[in-house]
């Protein structure tokens, strides 16, 4: 039944279940060209793809109104640049599963 109405496997179904969600964001340096095992973890451990991008899509939007962008500053000591950089690398964040191999970068076992 569940193939028939998702059109996924059970046994895919069941390793997708077991899945860990990371929102990543670009480095400073090399930026959104840089490998994906090199981005900044923002936050861990998302249980499915859509609360990672719910947490993912608040943080974009707090990062764009003036209240939250002038706490940043404060709370990291940074200046208007510093928020806008951070702010434009939230933008470019990713939501990527713990088993991307993409997150093992260019390592070989």
């Amino acid at each position: 039944m569940l193939q028939k109405r998702t059109g996924i496997k059970p046994l895919r179904a069941a390793a997708f279940a077991l899945m860990s969600w990371y929102l990543l964001m670009p480095p400073r340096l090399g930026g959104p060209s840089a490998p994906l095992s090199e981005w900044v973890n923002i936050k861990a451990d998302f249980e499915s793809l859509d609360e990672c991008k719910q947490a993912r899509e608040v943080l974009v939007n707090s990062m764009n109104d003036p209240a939250t962008g002038e706490s940043f500053r404060k709370e990291q000591g940074g200046t208007e640049a510093d928020r806008a950089s951070f702010a434009s690398a939230l933008k470019l964040s990713q939501c990527v599963s713990d088993a991307d191999p993409r997150l093992k970068g260019n390592s070989r076992n």
